[in-house]
């Protein structure tokens, strides 16, 4: 008898609190960092925008990060996957245009990514997979 409940669909509360815990620090991080973004575009000051290749890295943090948390709220294991392959590709770009120091910092921001595909795949090893004969 396990500690925890299952569900009449396959799933348990451990993994559904993964799921949670991901979509709701990962929608924290998007508040937090959709307020910085906010606050640089009504800035009384106004600043240079990004240049060359200040978009690629830009693409990937925090655009597709937060893209992939967005997606999670749909499909946890896809979103997860989609945030921290942005997140590799954006380090990836950073050792390639300054140095690796500059971006270990932002992995934080990539926890609850793991958190989602922890989630969705034990979610999906879960979930049995419908039979084509039994649907009508």
């Amino acid at each position: 008898m396990a500690w925890f409940e299952t569900f009449p669909d396959g799933t348990d509360q451990p993994t559904l609190a993964l799921i949670w815990a991901g979509r709701i620090l990962g929608t924290a991080i998007l508040l937090v960092l959709g307020g910085f973004a906010l606050a640089h575009l009504f800035s009384p000051e106004p600043e240079p925008g990004p240049v060359g290749s200040e978009w690629v890295a830009l693409a990937l943090f925090p655009t597709g990060l937060l893209a992939g948390y967005v997606l999670a709220w749909f499909n946890a294991r896809v979103g997860g996957w989609t945030s921290l392959i942005c997140m590799v590709l954006f380090s990836g770009w950073m050792l390639i245009e300054r140095d690796l120091a500059d971006v270990t910092v932002f992995w934080i921001f990539a926890i609850p990514a793991v958190l989602l595909v922890i989630g969705g795949t034990r979610l999906q090893r879960a979930t049995p997979l419908l039979d084509p004969d039994s649907m009508v």
